[in-house]
């Protein structure tokens, strides 16, 4: 949102928000010049005829964020050659960027660090965006602690990276 925000302020763009599933069916009618996604690897088949038709394709990958094996991490990225398809990959950080470009260098301008919205709401200037909505929770509730179990959804997790993880602990 902050990025559409960001476009219709600064650019003569018309932006489409919405539902990702009824955006995805319904590309085709839209015929946009540019598209962000957040995981193109998902449907590289559908983002392939969309490239094809000459739509700039960027997209934020999150999958792997917390990993600290860069050749696991770039295994990951490539396995479905984003970078056939899409115009620009916008990666979590400069680690993440230096995984894929210093194994191929050919894709370094094809690759943006630009943070993560999941962590970049932690910065002290965005960490007021749900004030009011924890208050609210707070007054109803009483003090609580938020604990994320959806990690398992947005890291991807394979033998390798599991090994890993137990050797080095």
């Amino acid at each position: 949102l902050w990025f559409a925000v960001t476009v219709l302020r600064e650019t003569d763009y018309d932006v489409i928000i919405g539902e990702e599933k009824t955006l995805k069916r319904n590309l085709y009618d839209f015929n946009p010049d540019v598209i962000l996604v957040n995981g193109a690897d998902r449907y590289p088949e559908r983002m392939r005829e969309i490239s094809e038709q000459g739509c700039y394709i960027m997209t934020m990958e999150e999958e792997a964020i917390i990993i600290d094996d860069q050749d696991a991490y770039h295994e990951i990225i490539s396995k479905h050659d984003l970078f056939s398809f899409v115009d620009k990959v916008l990666m979590p950080g400069r680690w993440h960027a230096e995984a894929v470009a210093d194994r191929e260098p050919e894709k370094k301008r094809d690759i943006e660090p630009t943070g993560n919205p999941r962590f970049d709401l932690l910065q002290p200037e965005l960490r007021g965006v749900y004030d009011r909505e924890s208050k609210e929770h707070i007054a109803e509730h009483g003090q609580y602690i938020l604990i994320n179990t959806n990690f398992v959804k947005i890291n991807y997790v394979n033998d390798k990276s599991l090994r890993y993880a137990a050797l080095n602990g």
